[in-house]
């Protein structure tokens, strides 16, 4: 093949070759707004767990769940809609779902041998 045949392609169907000036843009602010908003509190959660020497685990969690949270509401502050945000919330809930039910079932696996109603009432004591 040629070279020729590329340089006078031209595009088909409505393609909109004009500029995109994203400063001038709400949406994209709004999202810049939200962005900035969860890096300071990752550094607010960074600082206390420091402080409280957390475990590795909870550190895990909390970070996963704060960035879970910032990333979906810049993605509905940048203008995305239902039908293209709602596979990534729905993978965003599965990630959540796993680390915060892992996290509940090692809690609960240190409590083998007693029964729900030990527990029951161990707790009205």
């Amino acid at each position: 093949m040629d070279s020729g045949t590329y340089e006078n392609a031209t595009p088909r169907g409505n393609v909109n070759l004009s500029h995109v000036n994203l400063l001038d843009d709400q949406q994209f602010w709004l999202a810049i707004l939200v962005l900035l908003f969860g890096l300071v509190i990752l550094a607010m959660q960074y600082r206390l767990l420091s402080k409280y020497r957390a475990k590795a685990d909870e550190i895990l969690r909390t970070f996963t769940t704060s960035l879970i949270v910032v990333v979906s509401l810049a993605l509905v502050a940048s203008g995305y809609g239902e039908q293209q945000i709602s596979p990534v919330l729905g993978l965003f809930g599965t990630i959540v779902g796993y680390l915060l039910g892992a996290s509940r079932n090692r809690d609960t696996g240190n409590r083998q041998g007693t029964d729900s109603t030990e527990i029951a009432e161990k707790s009205d004591e």
